[in-house]
């Protein structure tokens, strides 16, 4: 989803309040407030904290997607949390950034959501494959860790995979095919002719009966569709919760319970986490990076995570 407020997120905050604030801001100030992200289509508004009328706005965690008064398409990003106290000289705001890493993650989270509403992401189809790899190799190992039965690892590593490929539409398609023929050609080919089979018969069924809640969307839909694909009775105590405490122990960040469910609801957010988990020194021994770089046949987890970061930095004037 392209507004991580449409997911579970989206039932903790009051967006229609939230609207009604930035707009009654933006009223009162005719000046850009994008700082030093390109603007295109969206217009983009960071809220910093360095005047008093920003302090009548509601903290929020999350970009935020609404609509101006005039109806041009916006997206939102509260920064007050990581700035440093005195901004009456700020220029730009990296300089000004107290905690510059998780402040940093937010802008990145920003800047891929704008440019996917944009419609600026050509670069998109190139690295989702590698970002579906990184997701199910995430996911599987952190499953088999909580149930501790690797046997189960090929099985929700397809349910990962069905999730990332389906969780932007809109609607349900009559048929499991209609999902399978979107994964790459060895997960397809070991569904239909190799040692996934028999799963793939399993999985029909069970789709048929409506027993498989796709598109997958949300935290719930995976964990449901998780525990259907595991057959041996071993994945009946896995629960949302379950998943948000152990991926929210992966990687580091003051907001992990958030932003695990980002991970798996909101490819923009998920796209910052894999930068920051590859690249920055703070997660040199966290779960997250030790699962794909041991899964480096598969998962090229530094390159697409440079790749992503230079994809960032084109948007900084």
């Amino acid at each position: 989803m392209l507004n991580i407020y449409d997911g579970t997120l989206g039932s903790f905050v009051d967006t229609d309040k939230l609207e009604t604030e930035l707009n009654r801001y933006l009223a009162k100030h005719n000046e850009s407030l994008a700082y030093e992200i390109k603007e295109d289509r969206t217009k983009v508004i960071i809220i910093t904290g360095k005047n008093e009328e920003e302090q009548e706005i509601s903290l929020f965690q999350h970009p935020f997607i609404f609509k101006t008064i005039r109806g041009d398409d916006a997206i939102a990003l509260d920064l007050r949390p990581f700035m440093k106290h005195k901004l009456d000289d700020m220029v730009t705001i990296s300089d000004k950034l107290q905690d510059k890493y998780n402040g940093t993650l937010q802008l990145q989270r920003l800047v891929f959501n704008k440019l996917m509403l944009d419609n600026d992401a050509d670069w998109l189809p190139y690295v989702k494959p590698q970002l579906t790899e990184a997701f199910s190799s995430i996911i599987a190992t952190t499953t088999t860790m909580m149930v501790f039965d690797r046997t189960i690892s090929d099985n929700v590593s397809i349910m990962a995979k069905l999730h990332m490929v389906s969780m932007d539409d809109e609607e349900s398609y009559p048929k499991l095919t209609d999902y399978v023929t979107r994964l790459n050609r060895k997960d397809i080919k070991e569904l239909t002719h190799g040692s996934l089979k028999d799963l793939y018969g399993y999985l029909m069924l069970a789709y048929d009966r409506g027993d498989l809640q796709l598109p997958s969307t949300s935290i719930g839909s995976l964990v449901k569709n998780i525990k259907v694909s595991i057959t041996n009775g071993r994945g009946e105590g896995l629960t949302s919760d379950l998943y948000l405490q152990t991926l929210g122990r992966g990687f580091f960040t003051l907001d992990s319970k958030n932003l695990s469910i980002g991970l798996i609801e909101h490819l923009p957010t998920f796209m910052a986490i894999m930068i920051n988990v590859m690249l920055e020194g703070v997660n040199s021994k966290s779960t997250f990076r030790k699962i794909l770089e041991g899964n480096k046949r598969n998962v090229k987890g530094k390159e697409l995570a440079t790749q992503l970061k230079e994809i960032y930095e084109n948007e900084i004037l």
